[in-house]
């Protein structure tokens, strides 16, 4: 299930020199063939943030991870199915925005706090956990982060007892994975779950 508008190729979205042509190409949808598993749903859209600040310092709250992940897998959602994996690739485009990346913060959230990349992000693994009880959470790092992004990711996994997968090189087009990039993620992932 892909919400409303979801593009699932960069055909369409002004990525042209990238090779990805078709879904199929997704590191995810190669991931869900190989191990016959059954998407609930994808929220990779649209170079959101995980923090409410945006590009341009603009007000993402619409957008951000931190609002999407309460209507599809969380309080909004409370009596549809659970997921039993749930793949967190977020950071990319905190970093790109030069969204504020303020202080780890494991308790006690404000609305200002959730402006910053941060506190935001153990905010989100915070709640992923209290909603879906019992769910694998598995983040992945992508690389070209800023360091405080990389760093803090594995910071915030390390304190909530959750995976982190960091590939150490992915081919890109446009700055996003290219197919051989996509492969890439897919076999990180398929290591560990192996």
């Amino acid at each position: 299930r892909f919400p409303d508008g979801y593009n699932p190729s960069y055909r369409d979205s002004g990525f042209d020199d990238n090779d990805l042509k078709d879904v199929r190409e997704m590191w995810w949808y190669k991931l869900l063939e190989d191990y016959k598993m059954n998407l609930l749903v994808n929220c990779s859209y649209s170079g959101s943030t995980v923090c409410n600040t945006g590009y341009n310092g603009a007000d993402a709250t619409a957008t951000s991870f931190i609002t999407r992940m309460k209507t599809w897998i969380g309080e909004q959602r409370k009596t549809d199915p659970k997921p039993d994996i749930i793949f967190v690739f977020g950071g990319t485009n905190d970093s790109w925005a030069d969204s504020p990346i303020g202080e780890l913060k494991y308790s006690s959230w404000t609305t200002n706090d959730l402006n910053s990349f941060l506190p935001a992000y153990c905010y989100m693994l915070y709640y992923l956990k209290k909603w879906n009880p019992g769910a694998t959470i598995i983040c992945i790092t992508n690389t070209g982060l800023k360091p405080a992004i990389s760093s803090g990711i594995e910071a915030a996994c390390q304190h909530y007892g959750l995976l982190n997968i960091k590939p150490t090189s992915l081919a890109k087009l446009s700055g996003h994975p290219s197919i051989a990039g996509m492969e890439q993620i897919k076999n990180a992932i398929e290591d560990v779950l192996k």
